[in-house]
């Protein structure tokens, strides 16, 4: 905004002094105004992205939510080993958990197999005393095993032993896909790093340009299209440096949930 504002004073000037014509400062014009109306869109994105954070952080008011310091990225963590990195995960341990309780569901299953085991024990006393004299005592020991029950625990175990192979096959499949997730994740993030790299490099000689076309333009010795469409450019790559640092933020933090881990500063 303050460099197109810069930029509108100057061919005001330029204009009023009969060195620019009128179309040159309606249309210096016209780009203010729609950097204006970007910074207002800008401002109102801002205040929703609050409201969100507000909701995720439990917070009754937005405007207590304010976050600070520079759009960075940490330097490059290293190649992990995909498959050894899907198996700490929560996904993982979700679907371990399920062949855990699988495990038990056959356990259960054969354990209507086993035989039924009972014992009782009766102590008694009689006679006509407060205290009688007598005693006697009796116990027993009882077993069961059903033997006839038309092929039910067969089935049960089988059913049981079939959610147990399917759970495996689940979990085998759930880390092939954590993994893949996990490689394509980290080549985003591998990708982003670097272009924030070339990006630097990019914006750095196209401000160079800049400056030098403005210059230029002072002097009269570029006409008022050239110098436009080089501070587009320049304006232009600012945005896309900001936005790959961006985007580059949000890889690591894909890369970071893929893996389960990721903190708060």
């Amino acid at each position: 905004l303050a460099g197109r504002g810069n930029d509108a004073r100057m061919i005001r000037l330029r204009y009023e002094g009969g060195r620019e014509n009128q179309g040159a400062w309606e249309l210096i014009l016209a780009q203010l105004r729609q950097v204006e109306f970007e910074v207002k869109q800008a401002k109102r994105a801002l205040e929703v992205s609050q409201w969100q954070l507000a909701v995720v952080l439990g917070r009754p008011d937005r405007h207590e939510v304010v976050v600070k310091g520079e759009l960075t990225v940490r330097p490059m963590a290293p190649k992990p080993d995909f498959r050894e990195a899907a198996k700490r995960t929560p996904a993982h341990f979700q679907r371990l958990a399920q062949v855990s309780a699988a495990r038990a569901g056959v356990t259960v299953a054969r354990s209507s197999w086993m035989p039924s085991i009972s014992a009782s024990f009766r102590s008694s006393r009689s006679g006509e005393d407060w205290v009688p004299p007598d005693q006697g005592w009796s116990a027993g020991l009882s077993a069961s095993w059903s033997l006839f029950e038309g092929g039910q625990t067969w089935f049960n175990v089988k059913s049981a032993r079939a959610a147990l192979e399917q759970s495996f096959i689940t979990l085998r499949k759930t880390d092939d896909d954590t993994a893949l997730s996990l490689a394509q994740d980290y080549k985003s993030y591998v990708d982003a790093l670097e272009r924030i790299d070339v990006e630097k490099e990019r914006l750095k000689a196209v401000a160079l340009r800049n400056r030098i076309a403005e210059e230029q333009y002072r002097n009269g010795l570029v006409n008022f299209q050239d110098f436009n469409a080089i501070t587009s450019d320049f304006i232009s790559e600012q945005k896309t440096e900001l936005a790959v640092r961006r985007d580059a933020v949000i890889a690591e933090a894909n890369l970071e949930q893929s893996q389960g881990i990721g903190e708060l500063p």
